[in-house]
């Protein structure tokens, strides 16, 4: 069986998956949106292994496009094995734990962020994932358009097939939308 993809309306945060993916950004600072749900659920034991990560970078931030691995925190015990940081975004300086200066999310970044999330879910033999629609809300991408919302999760979702003809993968992929998305008057 290849990929198969289901689209539903919600968080990652109750998928019936091994792994759910974080919307990150370059700082792996979880904030707002999606981000902010998994550390509200996952406690600060994700924000510390993602402080971790960062620390091992010299204190850097990661490269936009690129996806990173931590544990779950308290959201294992919702049966999740990881939590996957796709980071389709970034901020030119960090302050005390403030972002400064968005990079905003282009559809290479994402793209990029969505492919690189498979691979580590390859690598770690997950066979059922549930992604957020990344960078969706208004500012958080430099999408233009009527829909940017609609061209990301097209975009994502040929990103995902793409990765499942080309490495005969088995999983099982969850888009997970939410309403205002596709009703905020940001892209109205």
């Amino acid at each position: 069986m290849p990929i198969s993809i289901e689209i539903k309306v919600g968080s990652v945060i109750g998928q019936p998956v091994e792994a759910i993916v974080c919307s990150a950004n370059n700082w792996l600072i979880l904030g707002t949106g999606n981000a902010g749900e998994i550390h509200h659920a996952g406690g600060e034991a994700v924000q510390n292994e993602c402080n971790k990560i960062i620390g091992k970078n010299q204190n850097k931030p990661l490269p936009i496009g690129t996806a990173v691995v931590t544990g779950t925190g308290k959201l294992g015990k919702l049966g999740y094995r990881f939590v996957i940081h796709a980071i389709g975004l970034g901020y030119k300086r960090k302050e005390n734990d403030k972002l400064y200066e968005r990079i905003p999310a282009t559809l290479k970044t994402i793209r990029n962020a969505v492919k690189n999330t498979l691979v580590i879910a390859d690598k770690k033999q997950i066979k059922s994932i549930a992604f957020p629609l990344m960078c969706a809300r208004p500012g958080y991408n430099a999408i233009k358009g009527k829909n940017p919302p609609a061209v990301i999760l097209r975009s994502m979702i040929k990103e995902i097939e793409y990765f499942g003809r080309k490495n005969q993968s088995t999983l099982k992929v969850i888009l997970c939308l939410k309403d205002e998305h596709f009703s905020n008057p940001g892209y109205k």
